[in-house]
């Protein structure tokens, strides 16, 4: 261990006694070895610990500790006034996502439900782009090589045309 991690652990769980198990045996070889955190060792016990040894240790009485649990229902309650705030309350409670986490998530749903909307409005996609009128595009081949305008009259004798923009302007 490291003379600054001793010091550490010496402050804060050290001098408490709530330090146990292979922590505890590291660190006290450490002090066995380290003059320098043997001594901070010894005037943090005289300091921080020795000017409470002899106080009486006191509880506080039941009615601060019904008070406590009372106001952190009320508290409770209140975020929870509501069903949504009642849902919320429950969620967070079971599934414990992380804020930013749980936007993020709400982001990409959201995200997801409108791009399925915007795909699905679109007049052809995917494979219906690939199943454009192949016949209709032949006939307008042959017609301008031919050079003749038998794809834009139809049997009837009537000016039908293939439906361009160009075509409608002029026709």
């Amino acid at each position: 261990m490291k003379c600054r991690d001793v010091r550490e652990f010496i402050l804060t769980d050290y001098l408490d006694e709530r330090m146990s198990g292979d922590a505890q045996t590291a660190l006290e070889r450490h002090l066995a070895e380290c003059g320098g955190c043997r001594e901070f060792e010894a005037q943090a016990r005289q300091v921080v610990m020795e000017p409470f040894r002899q106080a009486d240790r006191l509880y506080p009485p039941d009615a601060v500790w019904e008070k406590i649990h009372a106001r952190i229902l009320e508290e409770n309650q209140a975020r929870a006034g509501s069903r949504l705030g009642a849902f919320w309350a429950g969620l967070s409670s079971r599934v414990p996502l992380p804020k930013p986490a749980l936007a993020a998530a709400a982001l990409v749903g959201v995200m997801a439900i409108a791009l399925t909307f915007t795909l699905h409005r679109l007049p052809m996609q995917g494979p219906e782009l690939a199943r454009l009128d192949i016949e209709a595009e032949a006939t307008y081949v042959a017609a301008l090589l031919d050079g003749t305008s038998a794809a834009s009259v139809s049997e009837s004798g009537e000016n039908g045309g293939f439906g361009t923009a160009i075509e409608e302007y002029f026709l």
